[in-house]
């Protein structure tokens, strides 16, 4: 929940999770985004539940500040706003932001140019750069000899290894790129640069590696040992979301923040079944929640992630990719800019239920099980997949996680570790395993929303 100050009013407080449940290791991250809505917006949302303060929360607590719970839509002037997220762990993050210039962007009609993005990217080679020396190897050119020599058609973004190339092919591929650069290739060379499109970023940098060692675009480190001054405002450029009820746009989330949505729904068959339940008060307590529509879904091909990878994916670690690259798609960074970037990817994430899934599943046996599943490897999935140089580190502070991730990506950029940072949280509810110890120890809500 968070607060945003009135002008000579009471202090509005709102709080997201009563219009989509409580997001756990994503909360932070929901309550952000319902925040800069109201300070861009100046306007203070009524909450979808709540109505009336606690009559336990004394005006010691408050010390004396007037605040309210709106019922209705308000008009704000203030241009400051606070949020808290509080992981049961005991890691307690408070946040406050401003806003310095109030923009209203057409989200509907960038999320047309951004899924015509993703089909060019599928099925379009573009060249970077006209010109070509005669050691710079074109995307076209790598492509050609690619297929050549794995005999299949693959895209700029495919992996090598996913479209048929096996160790000897991986092998005369590296020769037939030897004989064409002049300077001495790494034997590792189709591992490091696994797709075509990483591989003429590589011989585009022929030249900068002969003036001395590449930083790959990466800002120098602060080795300064006095505290430093962070004078310098961090600024949010895009935003994205996937949220219950399919709400996964910011158009649509004005629409539910402003109108006091209730994204609540009982809990759907494809994900547990509630005829198991026994007890009458914790069937009550479980029956509701707020579910992402589509989880089961994903679009491997536009991540060069192969079917069988992509089967054995948390859900979440495939949330991450697709809004995580929807988010640096917004600020003008395509797949061909992001490579080799020192864009900074800071994730919140807690439990996964994915584990308990796959031990059920004949996908447990997979080779790619190991990393299907792991809150790790969800970081450095997206740094990997997208190509980004910059700090990559998953944070689980329970439901705490998302705001402690953008508190960490804040000081990368204020240090300059990072010139830009990704930060995303995500949580899914596969199982109901934990809905159930929470209701019998008569820790939800009795009327189950």
């Amino acid at each position: 929940s968070f607060a945003a100050r009135g002008a000579a009013r009471a202090l509005p407080v709102e709080s997201i999770k009563a219009s989509v449940g409580h997001s756990e290791a994503a909360a932070g991250g929901a309550g952000v985004l319902h925040l800069l809505h109201s300070l861009m917006g100046r306007e203070a949302a009524p909450n979808a539940q709540l109505r009336v303060a606690n009559p336990h929360v004394t005006a010691a607590i408050t010390n004396g500040t007037r605040f309210g719970f709106p019922t209705q839509l308000m008009r704000i002037r203030g241009s400051v706003g606070g949020i808290s997220s509080f992981g049961y762990g005991g890691t307690i993050v408070h946040a406050s932001l401003r806003a310095s210039s109030p923009t209203r962007a057409d989200d509907a009609a960038w999320r047309v140019g951004y899924f015509e993005r993703r089909v060019r990217h599928d099925n379009a080679a573009r060249v970077s750069g006209a010109q070509t020396t005669e050691r710079a190897l074109t995307l076209e050119h790598i492509l050609q000899v690619g297929r050549e020599v794995a005999r299949v058609h693959f895209l700029p973004d495919e992996p090598f290894l996913e479209a048929g190339l096996d160790s000897l092919g991986v092998v005369e591929l590296g020769h037939r790129f030897q004989q064409w650069s002049t300077e001495r290739l790494p034997s590792t060379l189709i591992f490091d640069h696994p797709t075509a499109r990483r591989l003429a970023h590589y011989f585009e940098q022929a030249e900068t590696r002969d003036e001395g060692p590449t930083d790959f675009n990466l800002p120098p480190l602060s080795r300064s040992s006095t505290p430093t001054a962070f004078v310098s405002p961090v600024h949010v450029s895009s935003l994205s979301l996937q949220m219950p009820m399919g709400c996964s746009s910011l158009l649509a989330l004005r629409r539910v923040v402003r109108c006091g949505a209730d994204l609540i729904s009982v809990v759907p068959s494809s994900r547990w079944s509630l005829a198991l339940e026994v007890s009458s008060d914790v069937s009550r307590r479980v029956r509701h929640g707020g579910f992402v529509h589509g989880a089961e879904l994903f679009d491997s091909a536009c991540f060069g992630i192969s079917p069988a990878e992509g089967r054995a994916m948390d859900p979440q670690q495939r949330l991450l990719l697709e809004r995580g690259y929807e988010a640096l798609f917004r600020t003008g960074l395509d797949k061909e800019s992001l490579v080799n970037s020192g864009v900074g990817v800071f994730v919140g994430i807690s439990r996964t239920d994915f584990d308990a899934v796959l031990a059920t599943s004949p996908m447990g046996s997979s080779v790619y099980a190991a990393t299907g599943s792991s809150n790790s490897i969800a970081s450095g999935r997206l740094a990997y997949v997208l190509g980004l140089h910059g700090p990559c580190v998953s944070f689980d502070t329970a439901c705490s996680s998302a705001l402690v991730a953008a508190n960490a990506a804040q000081y990368a950029l204020q240090l300059n570790d990072c010139g830009s940072a990704l930060v995303v949280g995500v949580n899914l509810m596969l199982l109901p395993v934990v809905a159930r110890r929470f209701a019998t120890a008569g820790m939800t809500s009795i009327l189950g929303r």
